[in-house]
């Protein structure tokens, strides 16, 4: 009976001890496979990032974060592209210009096959065997940016035409920033006005504003005018005739 009483403690403990193990194991399993789930999700289907330019003012804010995808514009197997490149996407870039800032926002204005013609501060589109242009109704625009729009601080007439697998992008802050109008600050160095669809590789699809917390609310970080979140509803989508 004494041998059976001293024995029982140290079975109990070998228990407990290779419960306690199994149970760490486990633990560090889940957590790595949580973080591979979200580690894909957020390469591969979502990305939060934050806007470190004033370049689309009055729709998108410096300091402002953003999520943006890559889902929009997958091409499936057995399923084809999700969804075509749209005039008025507001997309994140790569202009292989500089590895300083390697990744810009802007929005599509020209699409592959078209003309855009810049005159008298207004943006013009001719389509593919079209003999007349039309106007584009920026309405996203307010009336600061939209009597900026100009090339050289010129109003006479520019015109770009897109080649196919191409868009010519410009930024909504027209005055203060330049875009496909000046090859994005290197005309001199690759004289290219456009950007190709294997550059762009992110679709901005929800705006989460900016917090501060000095005033305990959504504000602009410069002008601290209303920053709030904007789900799925700011302007980009207009359709024309």
């Amino acid at each position: 009976m004494n041998n059976l009483e001293q024995r029982e403690p140290q079975t109990k403990e070998k228990k407990t001890k290779n419960v306690s193990i199994k149970e760490v194991f486990l633990f560090f399993k889940d957590f790595i496979l949580i973080f591979w789930i979200f580690y894909l999700f957020i390469q591969f289907i979502i990305w939060p990032s934050q806007i470190s330019w004033n370049s689309m003012d009055s729709n998108f804010y410096n300091k402002e974060y953003i999520l943006v995808n890559k889902f929009s514009y997958l091409n499936l197997p057995y399923v084809g592209k999700i969804q075509e490149y749209k005039r008025w996407d507001v997309v994140v870039f790569d202009p292989e210009i500089t590895k300083e800032k390697r990744y810009l926002i802007k929005r599509i204005i020209g699409l592959p096959g078209e003309e855009v013609i810049i005159k008298f501060w207004e943006v013009f589109i001719l389509w593919k065997d079209s003999r007349a242009s039309y106007s584009l109704k920026e309405e996203y625009l307010n009336e600061e940016n939209f009597w900026g729009t100009y090339v050289n601080w010129s109003n006479e007439e520019f015109r770009y035409k897109v080649p196919e697998n191409s868009y010519f992008l410009m930024w909504d802050n027209r005055k203060e920033s330049t875009d496909a109008r000046e090859c994005f600050h290197s005309c001199k160095i690759n004289n290219n006005n456009f950007i190709k669809k294997s550059q762009i590789v992110w679709k901005v699809f929800i705006d989460l504003g900016y917090f501060s917390l000095k005033e305990f609310s959504f504000l602009e970080f410069d002008s601290k005018t209303d920053s709030k979140p904007r789900f799925f509803n700011f302007p980009k989508d207009f359709s024309y005739e």
